[in-house]
């Protein structure tokens, strides 16, 4: 059975049983570089702002994007799809009242659903089981600019060394193949910024 790709990782609870909190508002810089979609991982740069997490990417995650806003041509804020790479806004302050933001799940226990990327050591179900609690670095992918949706996965090879996420379960569910390609996963960040993942502040 063929499983239906879901990009991106969607906080589904926490490891203490309570809700997943309230996401947090930070900024994107005018003219940022990179699309950013819901769903999509991102760290907090020493500018102030966010910025989108690649693979292997050596700067500690923030956590999920849960929604994005800007301001449109007739000056009003507004919850939009996604934000275009290289879109910009004046004055490009931090606090400018024309700035652009994400909310972000920021929280050290949050569990995250995502799909699995195919790889050789996780193309089988006895493999994908004797995954669970490995780590895994992410795939980034385009995102859809039509949904707005990131296509972040996990890449499928799973490490007993440091990577950005920790495997907690696989997704038990009838519609959820484990020998097929994007078999979901309950994930969460394993090389995060905030504490006490991280002493240490930016």
């Amino acid at each position: 059975m063929a499983n239906v790709f879901h990009g991106g990782f969607r906080p589904v609870r926490t490891k203490s049983g309570g809700e997943v909190p309230q996401p947090q508002r930070f900024e994107i810089a005018s003219g940022y570089n990179t699309d950013l979609f819901h769903g999509q991982l991102v760290t907090f740069v020493t500018a102030g702002t966010v910025e989108a997490v690649t693979a292997g990417y050596s700067a500690l995650i923030l956590g999920a994007i849960a929604k994005i806003e800007m301001i449109n041509s007739l000056g009003e804020r507004r919850q939009v799809k996604y934000w275009p790479a290289n879109s910009t806004f004046s004055p490009t302050a931090l606090g400018s009242a024309q700035a652009a933001y994400v909310w972000v799940w920021v929280g050290t226990d949050i569990i995250y659903e995502a799909c699995v990327a195919s790889h050789a050591n996780t193309n089988t179900e006895a493999k994908v089981r004797a995954a669970i609690q490995s780590n895994m670095d992410i795939v980034v992918g385009s995102g859809s600019t039509y949904y707005g949706q990131a296509a972040s996965t996990l890449d499928g090879n799973p490490i007993a060394g440091s990577a950005q996420m920790r495997v907690e379960d696989v997704v038990r569910a009838p519609d959820n193949d484990l020998t097929a390609a994007n078999w979901r996963a309950y994930c969460s960040i394993n090389e995060g910024m905030a504490s006490p993942l991280s002493t240490a502040g930016i």
